[in-house]
């Protein structure tokens, strides 16, 4: 080494000094540009870090680039001269891995010991670059551990399922560094897609993402539900983008910068619930293979969330059905007993009164109570009709009288009568709730009634069925177009040998009575499968 070359070893110790107190890897890959730079007088400097597949990724440089392969960023190693420029090349080692080329170029060649004095640089640089690294991936960790006993504490604190889920988002976005994130789960009734119940990033008002859904065939999300492994993507702001203009959303400009993304499933043993979607914009570093292992493992935090709260709605709902049984027993073993021996104790005197008025007054008693005993069993099954096992009849009965209610306007009164789960087959039994569905739909658009009655019936031999809805309301206008509703009613009990007999109430109002044999063999293949 010249005289020249000795005296650039302080500025070599003082850089290394420098670079090697440097904890920030960022300033510390820029400081080692100005020190190779200031080392050799270069009029240009510049680093290439690496990706993982080894294709050169993000470039930091001081001046400017001058002949055609400075431009181009080629960064050959070794030193030389092209275009009567000198360069020195010099890659930067971690462990053994390339993670960086250190590239400078100046007005005349590069010596051999300049050569040597860059390539102590890169191997001090190396050195500082791992405890960079090591001491940002500990960094890392420390932030993920936080951000998990944040949603811990959240959970155990009592805090809503909904409000926990999003503070996973925002604690992803912020600890990952990300744009944007989202949680996406799979509907109580639609197994094959997923929707996106949280979105945290962008700034959009309103958020034309929250609630959307996505296939499980086809997409990324899906496919991390579907195999339960994590899935990574690049550059997927443009086909956000063209789905965004396919549906007719208006979404940032942004949304197209969006590059690297991890799809984690939320994994709870072996059952996934859902997908943890982390998303970078274009420019940013993309996730590393550290990263990543960092996302799986919060999503798995949040799978416990998830779970969680499902097993508390489990128990809310088992303690909510306890007490439903419990009342359903007390009202059929205290109240309905009670009641049936009023009744009797009633139906005993009616014998002992002299006047035939008094005796019809008793006997009208006698019916009430009869009435009230039959609400009071409705009651019971409405009580019990959410408990886990088969639905039942009268339940599914129950379900479409409910479902009716806001198109009526009035809740029906429906009463049940007989050997109704044994008695009636399951053709039959479709065709029952069917049945009961289009006449409500049809009191609901013409009767304009204020009160409305089903009674549903099967005799104690179980030989015939019979339904029986009466409402208070206008009748049935002489327009009304019997080959719709009234014609499919009609069939429905023409193809079990039965009647439809629709006739005016005394007092105002409709009554249909669908009536159908429960022993008979139909006379039309059923659901069009001849028999």
């Amino acid at each position: 080494m010249d005289d020249t070359d000795v005296s650039k070893t302080p500025g070599l110790v003082d850089g290394l000094l420098g670079v090697a107190a440097e904890g920030c890897l960022p300033e510390l890959l820029r400081r080692i540009v100005r020190v190779g730079r200031d080392l050799l007088d270069a009029d240009y400097a510049a680093l290439r870090m690496l990706g993982p597949d080894a294709a050169q990724a993000e470039l930091i440089q001081l001046g400017e680039p001058v002949a055609a392969h400075e431009r181009a960023g080629a960064l050959p190693t070794g030193r030389g001269v092209i275009g009567g420029r000198g360069y020195l090349g010099t890659p930067i080692l971690v462990r053994d891995t390339r993670f960086a080329h250190l590239y400078l170029a100046g007005g005349s060649a590069f010596g051999p010991d300049a050569e040597r004095l860059i390539g102590a640089l890169a191997e001090g640089a190396g050195v500082a670059v791992d405890n960079a690294t090591r001491f940002e991936r500990t960094r890392q960790r420390e932030q993920w551990l936080q951000a998990s006993q944040d949603v811990t504490s959240a959970l155990l604190s009592g805090t809503a399922p909904a409000e926990t889920l999003r503070l996973v988002a925002e604690r992803a976005r912020a600890v990952s560094s990300a744009a944007v994130t989202a949680i996406a789960l799979p509907g109580p009734a639609d197994l094959d897609r997923l929707a996106y119940e949280v979105v945290d990033g962008l700034n959009l008002h309103p958020d034309p993402f929250t609630g959307r859904v996505v296939g499980l065939q086809g997409t990324a999300t899906g496919t991390a539900y579907r195999t339960g492994r994590t899935v990574v993507r690049r550059r997927i702001g443009p086909g956000i983008q063209s789905w965004a203009d396919r549906t007719g959303l208006d979404v940032s400009p942004r949304v197209r910068d969006l590059d690297s993304t991890v799809f984690a499933p939320l994994m709870n043993r072996d059952e996934s619930l859902g997908v943890l979607v982390v998303s970078r914009f274009a420019g940013e570093p993309p996730f590393d293979r550290t990263e990543i292992d960092l996302v799986r493992n919060f999503a798995g935090q949040a799978a416990l969330v998830l779970a969680f709260a499902a097993a508390e709605h489990d128990r809310e709902r088992l303690a909510v059905l306890s007490d439903r049984d419990r009342i359903a027993r007390d009202l059929h073993d205290l109240v309905v007993q009670r009641l049936f021996s009023v009744g009797l104790g009633l139906q005993g005197l009616g014998r002992l009164v002299a006047t035939k008025a008094k005796a019809d007054r008793v006997a009208g008693l006698v019916a009430d109570i009869d009435r009230t005993i039959k609400d009071m069993r409705n009651t019971i099954f409405s009580l019990q009709a959410t408990s886990p096992g088969p639905v039942g009849l009268r339940t599914e009965l129950l379900g479409v009288a409910h479902e009716a209610a806001p198109a009526l306007g009035v809740e029906p009164r429906i009463g049940f009568d007989g050997p109704l789960e044994a008695a009636v087959p399951e053709p039959i039994r479709a065709d029952l709730l069917a049945t009961l569905r289009e006449a409500l739909s049809n009191v609901a658009r013409h009767a304009r009634a204020s009160a409305v009655a089903v009674e549903v019936s099967a005799d104690s031999r179980g030989s015939e069925l019979v339904l029986l809805i009466t409402d208070n309301g206008v009748g049935i206008p002489p327009e009304q177009d019997r080959r719709s509703g009234l014609a499919n009613m009609t069939d429905r009990a023409t193809r079990w040998n039965g009647t439809l007999v629709i006739s005016d109430m005394p007092n105002g109002g409709t009554s249909l009575c669908w009536t159908v044999p429960l022993r008979v063999a139909p006379t039309e293949p059923v659901w069009g499968v001849p028999r």
